[in-house]
């Protein structure tokens, strides 16, 4: 019965901080502003990938509240004067030209249908 008690009362007394009250408080100094992430840059060889390709000139037509076009790409970067594949490619003016902060390419992704619908 006295273990049982013993044990009890270790469960269930004061915290550790209680039982010292000499222990001193710990505290936080508030951080400095955070730092801008650093940009991204295009490494050397994704620049020379990239620049083997002529940028194409697309023919924007209306499709819906958007624009769409299609552009033929090299399938294989590496090998740019190989298989070429198209790519169905959308955008939406922004709303507010003069605010306007530049292009946001997305690939809701996955092979089947068209995710031109996506949009």
């Amino acid at each position: 019965m006295a273990l049982s008690a013993g044990l009890l009362s270790v469960a269930t007394g004061p915290p550790a901080e209680a039982a010292n009250p000499t222990q001193p408080v710990s505290t936080a100094e508030a951080a400095g502003p955070a730092k801008a992430p650093k940009t991204a840059k295009t490494s050397k060889i994704e620049k020379r990938r990239s620049k083997a390709v002529k940028t194409p000139k697309l023919k924007w037509r209306k499709c819906g509240g958007a624009k769409c076009a299609t552009v033929k790409v090299p399938l294989d970067y590496d090998k740019p004067h190989g298989q070429k594949i198209k790519l169905a490619v959308l955008k939406r003016p922004a709303k507010n030209q003069k605010t306007k902060i530049g292009t946001l390419f997305v690939n809701p992704g996955g092979p089947g249908g068209s995710q031109c619908r996506f949009f």
